[in-house]
């Protein structure tokens, strides 16, 4: 099924409206990421590529062991 023009506008403005708050939320966790850890990780959380990445990351060298 091909969509036409005006249809095409629709999804296209609610796509780029949902990136847009997924967009807006992303930047604020990882914001809150780095202002709650020191430099050091800071530093190395600030070249990953996503929030997600950060986390995985604070998972792998913050989890406590017994």
């Amino acid at each position: 099924m091909e969509l036409d023009a005006t249809e095409k506008e629709k999804v296209m403005a609610e796509y780029n409206k949902k990136w847009e708050e997924w967009s807006v939320g992303h930047h604020k966790i990882i914001t809150w990421i780095l202002t709650c850890v020191d430099n050091a990780t800071s530093g190395q959380i600030s070249k990953l590529n996503s929030a997600l990445e950060a986390w995985e990351y604070l998972k792998k060298t913050h989890t406590m062991r017994d």
